[in-house]
């Protein structure tokens, strides 16, 4: 018998590269931002009993986007993560993902598909998690 529970935030900052910057309704974008993760995992038998590992880590991040932007339609394609070992947690953080979207006064609505892998440990805890697959997300823009 196991379990896994895992809280996620993500804030990213998006900004036009300088030099690089924007043409009309496209433009090259830097990622910096950071995740916060917080998990809990079990993994029990009837032999040997239920083993729980939990931990929180923050993780920086960052990468780059292409975005095209044209009223309320949207298109995204873009990457972030890092690699990190400080103090009592290393691991990788690799996020990337193409997507179609809607922007309404600030609200979007996107739907594409997404690679997201996370391999942590922390505090002697370690989540190795790996998704590949199409997405639909919700966020917000300011």
């Amino acid at each position: 018998n196991s379990s896994l529970e895992l809280t996620m935030m993500d804030a990213t900052m998006e900004r036009p590269i300088p030099f690089v910057g924007s043409w009309g309704p496209l433009s090259v974008n830097m990622l910096l931002g950071a995740k916060h993760f917080d998990f809990t995992g079990s993994l029990g038998s009837t032999r040997l009993g239920t083993i729980e590992e939990s931990a929180k880590a923050p993780v920086p991040e960052v990468g780059a986007s292409l975005r095209f932007k044209q009223g309320w339609f949207n298109a995204y394609a873009g990457a972030k993560g890092l690699a990190l070992n400080v103090q009592d947690i290393s691991g990788k953080v690799i996020d990337g993902r193409a997507a179609l979207g809607a922007s309404y006064y600030g609200f979007t609505v996107s739907a594409g598909y997404r690679y997201f892998l996370v391999d942590l440990e922390a505090d002697e805890a370690e989540l190795d998690f790996k998704y590949t697959g199409p997405y639909f997300g919700i966020g917000f823009e300011f």
